[in-house]
């Protein structure tokens, strides 16, 4: 699950352009059907639920809405059932890192 933060794509954000590297992610993660989830990255109460930001870049990449985990309340609780196991574990030894950065490279 990749977080879009809304934090680092504001314009008054602190941690400069992120748009670049989050077009690069979102690209990789939708070539895989990878779901997604909105964070407001809030440090205060006027900014908790605010993905302003986040909407708009997935709206721009046309994300799937069945991948945005969080775009209705209802999908969210689904995705955070407990106990349940959602899918096999992977064979892989490679971290979900890894694979986003061979991705990313286009391995």
């Amino acid at each position: 699950i990749l977080e879009v933060n809304n934090s680092s794509l504001s314009p008054d954000g602190y941690r400069g352009d992120t748009r670049p590297n989050d077009l690069k992610m979102l690209a990789a993660c939708r070539k895989r059907n990878l779901p997604v989830i909105m964070a407001s990255d809030s440090h205060g109460p006027g900014h908790i639920g605010d993905f302003t930001w986040a909407e708009r870049i997935l709206r721009e990449v046309n994300y799937p809405e069945e991948l945005i985990l969080n775009s209705r309340p209802e999908k969210i609780r689904e995705a955070l059932r407990i106990g349940e196991v959602r899918r096999k574990p992977s064979r892989s030894r490679q971290s979900g890192m890894e694979k986003l950065r061979g991705a990313l490279r286009g391995s």
